[in-house]
């Protein structure tokens, strides 16, 4: 699974402590990839297709983990 990776963990656990600091956060899925593999244009599309996470998604994803 996607969700797998040890990275994943880490940003969704700083995501976590964003959000309890009140702040507005976007999980951006970038498929494994550095921006500058995606190019500008996906790398855009992604950006602006971003969803804010909300307590609600944040437990999906940290649960897709097990």
């Amino acid at each position: 699974s996607r969700y797998k990776s040890h990275n994943f963990k880490d940003a969704l656990d700083h995501a976590k402590k964003l959000m309890g600091y009140g702040k507005r956060v976007y999980f951006i899925e970038m498929e494994g990839k550095d921006p500058s593999e995606l190019g500008f244009e996906k790398f855009t599309q992604l950006l602006y297709s971003a969803e804010e996470l909300t307590p609600s998604s944040l437990v999906r994803k940290k649960l897709a983990l097990s």
